[in-house]
């Protein structure tokens, strides 16, 4: 199993507005704006992490704190590749015990063209909450650890590639709806 990171993984932005009606307000009330979103996009290798079965791409970083409520990806026309699946899961640097490679969708077909929605574990918060406890488990003092140790470091959500390797050059992008919860 290799690791793969995304080409791209950034927080999608409103983009350019122009003022509407004689220079109406066009900020959006917070009914229309929904949670914040990041988008990814991953192009298989020919050769390398993510162009394997069982090969884990991570598609972003949150904060333990954050609650998922939705991860949707793209597969284009032509799928992965014969027999190909994909499942959602997270990997938690805090403590592996909590990391869960179909934590929000269970393994499913990409040989065709599809769009998966992750279905499982959703609005929950994506890691355990930190104690700062130095006997808990990932909360002690780590220098160069993720989040400096205390249960701080980022949990990723991860696509995992089975059932074949897939094919090269094919472009998979999606995005996750998120929510980080206001500082107090």
């Amino acid at each position: 199993m290799a690791i793969a990171n995304c080409d791209q993984y950034v927080g999608v932005g409103l983009g350019a507005a122009s003022a509407g009606l004689g220079g109406a307000n066009i900020q959006g009330s917070s009914v229309e704006a929904g949670p914040p979103r990041k988008r990814f996009t991953f192009t298989i290798p020919a050769s390398g992490a993510g162009s394997a079965q069982n090969d884990v791409i991570n598609i972003g970083d949150f904060n333990v704190f954050d609650r998922i409520f939705g991860v949707t990806v793209l597969i284009p026309a032509g799928g992965l590749g014969a027999g190909t699946t994909i499942a959602i899961g997270k990997t938690d640097s805090n403590n592996s015990a909590n990391t869960d490679a179909s934590h929000y969708l269970a393994a499913t077909d990409t040989s065709v063209a599809t769009m998966l929605q992750a279905d499982k574990n959703l609005t929950e918060q994506a890691g355990v909450a930190p104690t700062g406890a130095a006997t808990d488990s990932g909360n002690g003092p780590v220098s160069n650890a993720p989040g400096g140790g205390y249960g701080n470091g980022p949990i990723k959500l991860t696509l995992t590639i089975g059932g074949g390797a897939p094919t090269a050059a094919v472009v998979i992008q999606g995005w996750i709806d998120y929510q980080t919860p206001a500082a107090v």
